[in-house]
């Protein structure tokens, strides 16, 4: 399942869906606490930029380092046991709610901007896919490639599952935006 392809496909139409969730949500409903406890939509948003931004940037310095270096292959690539599950948590099939650790939560303020939150995913998604045209230039084995982890630099991961990861995580808080959206159409 996991190849380049698929990453391209899942980060290039990642982008259009955002747009197309938030095409009809204005300055405060991007910005209102839906409930207490809940994010407004822009903290979703925001959220997605910094946990991703995290990851974006180890994998781009792993994979801007001596290239010759860097194991050789192709997809499509199978991750091991603990990172399936961490990328299964992380992704909407799972329904139990997941709490953020602190590097990963949104900026405490609501004054979000849309087109500024959109541009900001747009740049975010196009750095990932920077990332693969780079192991596809360089026919690069994403799924034996390790970088440490954002967070816990202990935990290697493949940068296949590093992608995987945050495509997924995406997909997940889009669900979320739906259903913001959905409680607010109903009330």
């Amino acid at each position: 399942m996991y190849n380049n392809d698929y990453y391209r496909s899942q980060f290039s139409s990642n982008i259009d869906i955002l747009e197309n969730l938030v095409k009809d949500v204005d300055k405060a409903l991007l910005n209102s606490i839906p409930t207490p406890g809940k994010w407004c939509i822009g903290e979703i948003i925001d959220h997605l930029l910094i946990t991703g931004g995290r990851y974006a940037e180890v994998l781009e310095i792993k994979l801007s380092e001596n290239p010759d270096a860097l194991k050789k292959g192709s997809g499509p690539y199978s991750h091991p046991f603990l990172m399936r599950m961490f990328i299964k948590i992380v992704s909407p099939d799972y329904q139990r709610n997941m709490p953020t650790i602190k590097p990963f939560e949104p900026h405490d303020h609501k004054n979000f901007e849309k087109d500024a939150l959109l541009k900001q995913f747009q740049t975010l998604n196009e750095r990932f896919l920077r990332l693969v045209d780079i192991a596809d230039e360089q026919s690069l084995d994403l799924g034996r490639i390790k970088v440490g982890n954002p967070i816990y630099p202990i935990w290697k991961m493949p940068v296949s599952g590093c992608l995987a990861l945050n495509e997924a995580h995406q997909r997940r808080h889009f669900g979320q935006i739906e259903r913001v959206l959905e409680s607010v159409a109903s009330s």
